[in-house]
């Protein structure tokens, strides 16, 4: 059962009993403990802890993984740009190599000199 509190240190009564809410609102990530991500003003654990996410190639999204919501960095390119692993950071080049690199900005490859597309 969730329930908001105006403190995110503040004791609850659910069902009769005292818990700790461990939400804690945020504006932004600077206000979340380590590998933690700030999501709909809500600290949420990382998938994977310590992991960037380029906001040009990706977007941390809300997962749920054996019944916890964590967030992952999820790719907006995923046919030009890959993740090494699923949740980190959309940073793997897999459309333009050996050959050149994807500009996010164009949209298009940017072939090495003296090579054309």
């Amino acid at each position: 059962m969730a329930v908001s509190l105006s403190h995110p240190f503040q004791m609850a009564l659910v069902d009769g009993r005292r818990f700790h809410d461990p939400t804690v609102r945020c504006q932004d990530t600077h206000d979340c403990d380590a590998h933690h991500i700030c999501l709909n003003q809500t600290c949420l654990p990382q998938l994977l802890r310590g992991e960037e996410c380029d906001p040009l190639t990706g977007d941390w999204m809300l997962v749920s993984i054996q019944g916890k919501s964590l967030v992952a960095c999820i790719c907006k390119y995923p046919d030009f740009v890959h993740q090494k692993h699923y949740g980190g950071n959309c940073d793997v080049d897999v459309t333009c190599q050996p050959y050149g690199h994807y500009n996010v900005h164009t949209k298009q490859c940017d072939c090495l000199e003296g090579l054309y597309p």
